[in-house]
């Protein structure tokens, strides 16, 4: 199964000082994998930090939670929780030898390629300068 980039995003309306746990509802594999920010009504964006502001359980997981340390610092709004982007590939399917196979080819295919234009390349003889 693949996630899409909408797949990885959960807004939640929360009240003030409401510390969570929120449920992330998409899996994580390291606490690093997320996007915290409270949306305020008048537009204020609030981020925070990992690990300074929040914490994120149950991680590796399919449902990690995220827990605020301070609720003083927590104000009413849209929680909004998003997975980074960069990580997306890690959900795209199952990592299995066969896959890992296919790659480890893809990479000799490659240094071969690479090898053959290197091979056609102009060579000239070496000179002696004695």
């Amino acid at each position: 199964m693949s996630l899409t980039a909408d797949d990885r995003i959960k807004r939640t309306n929360i009240s003030a000082g409401n510390t969570g746990p929120h449920s992330c509802d998409f899996p994580l594999l390291d606490k690093n994998e997320v996007t915290v920010k409270v949306v305020e009504s008048d537009g204020t964006v609030n981020s925070y930090t990992v690990d300074v502001d929040y914490t994120v359980g149950s991680v590796p997981g399919a449902t990690p939670t995220i827990t605020f340390l301070d609720g003083d610092d927590v104000p009413a709004g849209v929680l909004v929780l998003q997975g980074n982007e960069d990580i997306d590939q890690t959900y795209t399917g199952a990592d299995t030898n066969a896959t890992r196979e296919a790659s480890r080819d893809k990479i000799v295919k490659m240094i071969q390629q690479v090898n053959e234009k290197v091979s056609r390349a102009l060579k000239f003889a070496e000179e002696n300068p004695n």
